[in-house]
């Protein structure tokens, strides 16, 4: 499996973490550590879809983690949003997000709406690029990422430890 993500896996593990990490960040004393969430979220992603992998490259980590962070920001604005009701229902929804009720913002559902829309769209595009990162971070750490020379394509643990080029008699210091 050199080199080869399995889609089906892949997906299936990003959904699963995206959702429980998603449902977990709903949770108003823990959503304020949501980014340190997707981050950890994009890194464990990465390392469950690419473990039975012989390597993994950068971009492998990134889609996978900007995978997972697509799932979580949907699932956490999913999730944040049946707990506000839940709440709002209980009637304490206004003391535990700061939002006064009855006030003239209260009456403008057009606008609250608008609100709602742009957060949702500004939480995905944060977890999207946040879980890039985890999976970054993941695939740039991990052992087996083999560094290729871009030039020839030819593998080399280090540049010094190359063979250097063959001259055939020709010296390299000066011009003759």
């Amino acid at each position: 499996m050199k080199g080869e993500i399995d889609f089906t896996k892949t997906v299936l593990i990003c959904s699963g973490l995206g959702i429980l990490v998603g449902l977990v960040g709903a949770i108003p004393v823990i959503r304020d550590l949501c980014c340190l969430w997707v981050v950890a979220g994009g890194f464990i992603a990465a390392y469950l879809a690419t473990k039975e992998m012989e390597t993994v490259e950068l971009v492998e980590g990134v889609i996978v983690g900007a995978l997972f962070g697509l799932v979580y920001g949907l699932s956490v604005n999913f999730s944040t949003f049946i707990l506000n009701a839940i709440l709002n229902f209980l009637g304490i929804g206004a003391t535990v997000r700061g939002v006064v009720g009855g006030g003239i913002i209260a009456r403008l559902g057009i606008e609250l709406s608008i609100k709602a829309l742009l957060m949702v769209v500004l939480n995905t595009i944060i977890g999207i690029t946040l879980g890039a990162v985890g999976g970054l971070l993941y695939a740039a750490t991990d052992e087996r990422r083999e560094k290729e020379d871009l030039t020839s394509g030819q593998k080399n643990a280090m540049p010094s430890q190359k063979n250097p080029p063959q001259t055939k008699g020709k010296t390299t210091l000066g011009r003759r």
